[in-house]
């Protein structure tokens, strides 16, 4: 009998411990101790834009210093932010240097810059950011399609999701092991940008979840209810790795270089398994007191923990160190707070203490006290070893504090000696071109001319000549001629070229002296970098006009009376309130299919169905769909495509792979606002997919709504009324407060209202366990009804879907926002301000 010979398994990958790098010093400091990759920003289009970020110099300088280390090392840009439609000339410039630089992969949000990254840069791998909401399988899938190489997965995902799409996605996945976690999914959060400054969206987060919320009605307690702890998978390092994921994500571009170095060094030895209980508890507190929040594994074991957030004190806390036995307040000396460390400590510490309801009481250690147990006196020493009883001298200021409250160290002397790195040398590394050249050497001159290859920006060979005359006789002595020339054309300092090939033609064997060759070579580098500047600059603008449109989207709109609506729903039964008039110049309804069961969805579509006809109903996808709701979306999917419904919505990139599986035949698609359209570039995309209609951001600004309506007037649907969500999350803050009543089958979808320090009314909504945030004003642009028909806007749509509404209610705001009466309540977004 013939014997088979098995394949042997294919050797997985070896884990990659990838650490965030907010400056060139940061950087170093994630390579010198142990990251096998760092993801950075640039100065423009990075989610973390109050980092410091890299110019395109540092950007080539740590690009080719990883590419030089044994083992090499990668580097991987952020480009993750939503780009506006006046952006993109600067877009291809970043994404010019990302590429230029040899970047190993592009991180990205925006449908729109991967669009034009896959067109005109291929080079660049893609990675999608946690910012594309990516939580399910289906999401991964739909990525892969689209030549996407990586995936970072939200961070809500239990162990056994990441499992599963890490080992049936066919895309490599990341996830993040440790750093600041969002209220909100990320990429979902509109707080800060419709209620605020600045959009989290575009980098610059003011940061509400770190608020103090108090009950909207009098007489409740103030509280942060939606401050997140810090995620820390300590614990679970094997359990991902086992899962089948590629890389662990270290959060924390805003940190400084010895948090990176600290939290890499600790996660290196984790991976490496050169962990000892000892060291890892050491390492564990020189990482908290450089910077922590109390730690959690948020949802990786049980999507249901409610033990994620820190309701009664915001920011950096410490390790703690000791309680404090007494405040001892001397008649003639500074109060004294005593307390037993275990810790050594020195002058110039840091302590904290924590305050119910605000940030940690914190000073320097000016002194310190050894204290003698059998007098109770003490000696004043510079440090004190584990184990001392102490009283160290409190600042004048200081609040009350009582004796058991915990006493943290938050920050160390001697921890921010422990982890030395060194930068490399000015000019040593940079992003260099291989420079070919090829040398004719004469008797009465000599020529040379270099070219430089194409490249991901560089359309054509760019080439370039320099001569010398002279007179140059046949050499006595033939030895070394070759390496005269090699030698000279190999210095290059701190041009932009390395050496590459090198070929000479002098047959007959001629002398050049070597001042001659070295100003030639001067000549023709000063040559070529004009000649290479020049192709560069025609590659960019050759780019940028297809990519902007050649000016189409600047044209003056065109004024548009002849206005049609569409109206969004979660449950069809809403829709009972209009009358047969007021569906008049409504093209269509929007109808969530999550909601209702499948037999009362179907009835309600049917009845509608009887009102508007079916070409008149579009069916509506989640943004939001776990590995616990999919079953039930494809069986809604598969049972409402296979009678017919044929025109879908889709709120996340999920949406394309559980639409393409389904029976039915899809004629018409939609994008909701979650699928950000705010460039032509993501439009194209957009309607590359499929969808026929998307929806314009409910956070982007007029003047850049006006140019996507110039150039799609068709496709484009503006936001008119929406209880736009500011926070959508699997946490709920009554579960917080000890209010659970024991899951989604007791809990009723009810609602509690909070008003922030800055005097914002929220609402926290509650279905199935899952928290949605709005503000106590809708999104409601009716008093721009007159701007938004001069602006050429054809499709406006009315959402309430996020917020309970009552058929009469739905009918009677709907009559206010087409008629143009603006004394409704609510609030403009962007739409009179610049998105920042």
């Amino acid at each position: 009998m013939a014997q088979t010979q098995s394949t042997p398994a294919k050797p997985r990958p070896a884990t990659e411990l990838l650490a965030p790098a907010g400056d060139i010093e940061s950087a170093y400091a994630a390579f010198k101790y142990g990251a096998d990759a760092v993801y950075l920003g640039l100065r423009r289009f990075s989610a973390r834009a109050e980092a410091t970020n890299f110019s395109s110099d540092e950007l080539g300088e740590i690009v080719a210093f990883a590419h030089a280390a044994k083992p090499r090392r990668r580097v991987f840009a952020a480009v993750n932010t939503v780009v506006q439609n006046r952006q993109l000339s600067e877009l291809i410039d970043t994404l010019a240097d990302a590429a230029e630089s040899g970047v190993d992969a592009l991180i990205v949000q925006d449908l729109g810059v991967a669009y034009i990254a896959r067109k005109h840069f291929p080079a660049l791998a893609l990675h999608a950011s946690t910012q594309l909401a990516i939580h399910n399988l289906a999401g991964a899938k739909a990525l892969r399609s689209l030549g996407f190489r990586r995936v970072t997965l939200a961070r809500e995902l239990t162990l056994d999701e990441v499992r599963d799409i890490a080992r049936n996605s066919g895309i490599e996945v990341e996830v993040f092991i440790h750093g600041a976690l969002c209220y909100s999914y990320s990429g979902l959060c509109l707080y800060s940008s419709l209620l605020r400054t600045g959009s989290g969206n575009r980098g610059r987060c003011a940061y509400p979840c770190r608020d103090l919320f108090e009950p909207a009605t009098p007489g409740g307690q103030a509280r942060f209810p939606f401050s997140m702890k810090d995620l820390a998978l300590v614990d679970n390092v094997e359990d991902l790795r086992a899962a089948g994921v590629l890389s662990f994500k270290i959060e924390g571009r805003k940190k400084s270089p010895l948090y990176v170095a600290s939290t890499t060094a600790y996660y290196r030895a984790l991976l490496d398994g050169r962990s000892t209980e000892d060291s890892r508890r050491k390492a564990e507190a020189d990482m908290k007191t450089i910077f922590s929040r109390p730690w959690t594994r948020l949802y990786l074991d049980s999507r249901r923990n409610p033990q994620v957030v820190d309701t009664e004190v915001v920011g950096h806390r410490g390790v703690p160190i000791g309680k404090i036995a007494e405040v001892m307040q001397p008649n003639t000396r500074s109060a004294l707070l005593r307390f037993t460390t275990q810790r050594r400590i020195e002058r110039y510490d840091g302590l904290q203490l924590d305050i119910s309801g605000g940030r940690p009481y914190g000073f320097s250690v000016e002194a310190i006290g050894l204290e003698d147990a059998r007098t109770v006196r003490f000696t004043n020493v510079f440090e004190a070893p584990a184990g001392s009883r102490i009283g160290v001298p409190l600042p004048s200021d200081h609040p009350p504090l009582k004796a058991g409250m915990t006493v943290y160290c938050s920050s160390s002397q001697s921890v921010k000696q422990s982890y030395p790195y060194e930068r490399a040398r000015p000019g040593q590394f940079r992003f260099r071109r291989p420079l070919n050249v090829a040398i004719v050497v004469k008797a009465s001159g000599i020529q040379a001319t270099g070219t430089l290859d194409p490249d991901s920006v560089l359309s054509n060979t760019v080439s370039a000549q320099a001569e010398a005359s002279g007179t140059f006789d046949i050499a006595r002595k033939t030895t070394g001629l070759d390496d005269a020339f090699r030698n000279a054309f190999s210095k290059l300092g701190d041009t932009g070229f390395l050496p590459g090939s090198l070929t000479v033609y002098n047959d007959q064997s001629r002398f050049v002296p070597v001042s001659i060759l070295n100003q030639l070579r001067r000549d023709l580098v000063a040559t070529l970098e004009a000649a290479c500047a020049k192709e560069r600059a025609r590659t960019l603008t050759a780019i940028k006009s297809n990519s902007t449109g050649n000016g189409n989207t600047t044209k003056e709109p065109v004024r548009s009376d002849a206005i049609d609506w569409s109206i969004k729903v979660a449950r069809a039964h809403v829709l009972s309130g209009l009358q047969a008039d007021d569906w008049t110049g409504i093209s269509e309804a929007v109808v969530d299919i999550t909601r209702d069961p499948l037999p009362a969805l179907t009835t309600a579509l049917q009845k509608l169905e009887t009102v508007i006809g079916r070409e008149r109903i579009r069916l509506s996808l989640p943004v939001i769909t776990r590995e616990w709701e999919k079953a039930l979306l494809e069986e809604k999917i598969t049972s409402l495509t296979n009678a017919g419904w044929n025109r879908w919505e889709f709120a996340n990139i999920s949406g394309l792979t559980y639409l393409a599986s389904a029976n039915g035949v899809l004629r018409n698609l939609a994008t909701d606002w979650s699928v950000y359209v705010l460039n032509r570039a993501a439009a194209l995309q957009v309607l590359e997919l499929g969808a026929s209609r998307f929806i314009l951001s409910p956070e982007d600004d007029f003047e850049n709504i006006r140019e996507l309506l110039s150039e799609f007037p068709e496709q484009a649907t503006l936001l008119m009324y929406q209880d736009t969500p500011l926070f959508i999350s699997e946490n709920c803050p009554k579960a917080n407060a000890g209010g659970c009543t024991g899951g989604r089958r007791t809990c009723p979808d009810a609602s509690s209202d909070l008003l922030s320090s800055a005097r914002e009314e929220v609402s926290v909504l509650n279905h199935e366990c899952r928290t949605v945030v709005i503000s106590d004003r809708p999104f409601n642009l009716v008093s721009l009804l007159g701007e938004i028909k001069n602006s050429g806007a054809r499709h406006l749509c009315a959402d309430f879907s996020w917020k309970p509404y009552g058929p009469a209610q739905v009918a009677d705001i709907l009559k206010t926002l087409r008629s143009g009466v603006s004394n409704m309540p609510g609030h403009t977004g962007n739409m009179e301000r610049k998105l920042k």
